[in-house]
């Protein structure tokens, strides 16, 4: 899979633009550098009937990210199904992963990390990663030792992309201990973390 941002412009339009083109994304570019170069991210929702298909299409509109979101974009009684969606759409994606964009699935807890994979078998290729929700310094332990522990047991490379939006954060009395102690999770697994976001580093829909 290979990425890059405005690679819907034409050539000449480029050239133009840009003194320096920007260059292309792999999966296996350092999760430094892919902490800045994601862009703003889709979000679409598990439950979506085309979603390979959608995902597809965004890329070659100038999408980069994107993430597939099994938590709030999903009522919890279509969760089973809204999992099986997500599991054919990115099996059917993985046959056309060269215009994939860089896809992360947005989960409500540690166990659909590994069952997801488990899921995909082969296909776990066209993962990047997840999105690891409510992200505390204690809520996030879990969620970080899934991906790592899935990664190693799967043999593929999964980031994380934790979402800062706890109501310890929000409140300005508790935010810098909040902070901090996220901080020092994060350093514990730093090779894994792709990207960590406030709330509205995000655009959704298509």
């Amino acid at each position: 899979m290979s990425a890059r941002h405005f690679s819907h412009l034409p050539d000449e339009d480029v050239e133009r633009l840009f003194s320096r083109p920007p260059e292309a994304l792999g999966r296996s570019c350092p999760p430094a550098l892919l902490a800045v170069a994601l862009g703003a991210t889709l979000y679409m929702p598990g439950t979506r009937p085309n979603l390979a298909g959608d995902l597809v299409r965004r890329a070659a509109a100038g999408a980069v990210s994107s993430v597939v979101c099994l938590e709030d974009a999903v009522a919890d009684a279509d969760v089973p199904e809204a999992e099986r969606n997500v599991v054919a759409q990115l099996r059917e994606l993985a046959r056309d992963e060269d215009a994939a964009p860089f896809v992360f699935v947005r989960v409500r807890n540690p166990e659909q990390i590994p069952a997801i994979v488990t899921a995909l078998g082969d296909d776990a290729r066209i993962l990047s990663g997840f999105v690891l929700p409510k992200f505390t310094e204690t809520h996030g332990a879990a969620f970080l030792d899934a991906v790592d522990d899935t990664a190693a047991s799967a043999g593929v490379r999964l980031l994380a992309m934790p979402v800062i939006e706890s109501p310890e954060i929000i409140h300005r009395e508790t935010r810098e201990d909040a902070l901090l102690g996220v901080q020092r999770l994060l350093d514990k697994h730093r090779s894994s973390v792709s990207d960590a976001r406030p709330p509205g580093a995000r655009r959704s829909g298509v």
